[in-house]
């Protein structure tokens, strides 16, 4: 006889409180982790934890707040709160776990359980059929197996298949292919530069010492991407106020050194900061203003922003200001650097997006031209060397005047997972806070 029906179904209910507890702190962060690791309503043994979890999910997907106290309000207002377990046990519920560290493991066990119980219901359901059938005992046994590869086929579709057949690769490939021959590739991220190649759904960083100009570098190529190509980018300023890089935009985009003016602007100056104001508030250009995010935070408003605005490329000024998200990593800059470019990184594969990356280079580079420059100038981290697909270093030719207004530069591609390393020369108009190739006229200006 079969007499296991007795026993408790396997459950994680610590384990369900933590990932609400998470969701309700950090809904928009945790809720598209959970939901990507294939966590549904039906993933928590407990009932009332299944109807908040749907809950809040149907909120955020209206882009209503999710905070306790609205969604305590419109629990109530909707006549379920109690069935949930009254407004004292959602309190209880939002301080259950102080972090997030665990969260991930916290829904792989989650899902663990969900999967005993299917296998339980379904080999149950396989003995009760097996005592009645009779004869029957291949078509139980084979509806049985086919139950069975249900249930891990649901489990494995959860987030995006990882394993795939080379038939289900080729078609992307040979579309690559007859992109880059009819002069369409969309491998690569159109930059105003000839020798500057990014790749697209890449993670790249641009390298520097400070004041050498790696985030006007950035501004200019998000520039070039919304203006020039009508492409959706976004710049995320962990440092500077998001004025001051509109106005870096204006001046580079109209050839005036607006940040410079100290006499009167003449009535065609105004005009080409006017022609330029136009054709900036035209482009499909956003600036997030982040001083001090954590990567979680950055990650948040990277999916609204791509949800919103339909942004897939991104620029980060810069990796040393990612703030930390628990007090080890407050006092370990390798350790929160490192953290926050491994989330980044999953983050950026799951939502295919492209990352940009300023870094600030290690007080050795002081001196050296980009040449002369290696990836060890960015000992802060060993992750970036993993997930880079290409770093460039920006820094001063050699015998260059340092006091010259428009700056001598050198760019050396030290890394390039996707072709040749090199260097070539740059020009930088700091006072426009523009980036050229190596010509005299400023791209920004107009006659």
């Amino acid at each position: 006889m079969f007499e296991d029906s007795v026993r408790p179904l396997p459950s994680a209910e610590e384990c369900e409180k933590s990932v609400l507890s998470n969701i309700f702190q950090k809904p928009e962060f945790c809720l598209q982790e959970a939901v990507e690791a294939g966590v549904t309503k039906d993933s928590f043994h407990i009932h009332p934890h299944g109807l908040l979890f749907d809950y809040i999910r149907r909120r955020l997907d209206q882009d209503l707040p999710c905070d306790l106290i609205e969604v305590t309000q419109a629990l109530r207002s909707d006549g379920i709160l109690e069935n949930i377990g009254g407004p004292a046990y959602i309190t209880d519920l939002w301080g259950f776990s102080p972090t997030e560290q665990y969260f991930q493991y916290h829904v792989g066990l989650l899902r663990n359980s969900q999967a005993l119980r299917a296998v339980i219901e379904n080999c149950t359901q396989a003995v009760n059929k097996a005592y009645s059938c009779g004869a029957k005992g291949m078509e139980v046994l084979s509806e049985t197996i086919r139950t069975l590869e249900e249930v891990q086929n649901a489990q494995d579709s959860a987030g995006e298949n990882k394993t795939k057949s080379i038939k289900d690769l080729l078609g992307t490939v040979v579309d690559n292919i007859e992109a880059r021959i009819s002069g369409e590739n969309q491998e690569w991220l159109p930059t105003p530069w000839r020798q500057v190649r990014f790749s697209r759904g890449g993670c790249c960083f641009v390298g520097a010492r400070p004041s050498k100009g790696k985030s006007a570098f950035l501004l200019n190529l998000a520039e070039h991407l919304a203006i020039v190509c009508g492409e959706p980018a976004c710049v995320m300023s962990l440092e500077m106020d998001p004025h001051q890089l509109a106005e870096r935009a204006l001046s580079s985009q109209s050839g005036i050194a607006t940040t410079e003016k100290t006499d009167k602007i003449t009535e065609k100056e105004m005009m080409k900061i006017s022609a330029a104001a136009a054709k900036l508030s035209g482009a499909p250009l956003y600036i997030s203003d982040m001083p001090g995010a954590t990567a979680d935070e950055l990650i948040v408003e990277m999916r609204k922003v791509q949800r919103q605005h339909g942004v897939n490329t991104f620029f980060v000024d810069y990796i040393q200001d990612i703030g930390p998200s628990s007090n080890e990593e407050s006092h370990r800059d390798k350790l929160r650097i490192d953290n926050a470019l491994t989330k980044m990184d999953v983050a950026r594969k799951k939502l295919k997006m492209t990352h940009v990356f300023a870094a600030q280079l290690d007080r050795d580079a002081d001196g050296k031209t980009p040449r002369e420059m290696t990836m060890r100038l960015l000992s802060d981290t060993s992750k970036l060397e993993k997930i880079a697909y290409q770093v460039l270093f920006l820094g001063d030719r050699k015998d260059a005047d340092p006091m010259a207004e428009v700056k001598e530069m050198e760019a050396a591609i030290v890394k390039n997972r996707c072709g040749s390393s090199g260097y070539f020369p740059m020009l930088f108009h700091k006072k426009l806070t523009l980036w050229t190739d190596d010509e005299e006229k400023p791209c920004g200006w107009t006659d």
